[in-house]
């Protein structure tokens, strides 16, 4: 039989992943986003004057995506307590343009089964 110890390690363990599985739901839809703007940059119509807004703007939305992408590596990365990574991941989805509507209700039910389950 498992002693306490052992029982407290197997619950942190199952709440750093979700934690786990909350940043990687953030990434995979930012990854989306940016598969989303490359596809709509391939598919840009020629001829592109330098002085296109929309395609400079969707090179600048790619460009803010990749930031993004960065800024939340390395936020996963760093060796966090749960409720440090859990503010951190409520701060990133606040500051972020990317996570909005659906997306952003769905990650933070995530979210509230981590608290939940780590209460």
């Amino acid at each position: 039989m498992p002693s306490t110890e052992a029982h407290v390690e197997m619950d942190r363990q199952a709440e750093f992943s979700l934690i786990e599985s909350v940043w990687k739901r953030i990434r995979e839809h930012l990854e989306n986003e940016r598969l989303r703007v490359n596809e709509e940059i391939k598919n840009y119509p020629p001829p592109i004057p330098a002085c296109d807004a929309q395609f400079n703007y969707l090179l600048e939305e790619r460009a803010r995506i990749g930031q993004e992408l960065g800024r939340l590596e390395a936020l996963a990365r760093e060796g966090l307590t749960r409720s440090a990574h859990l503010k951190r991941i409520g701060e990133f989805i606040a500051s972020s343009n990317y996570i909005k509507g659906e997306v952003e209700q769905r990650i933070r039910s995530s979210l509230l089964s981590v608290l939940d389950g780590g209460a």
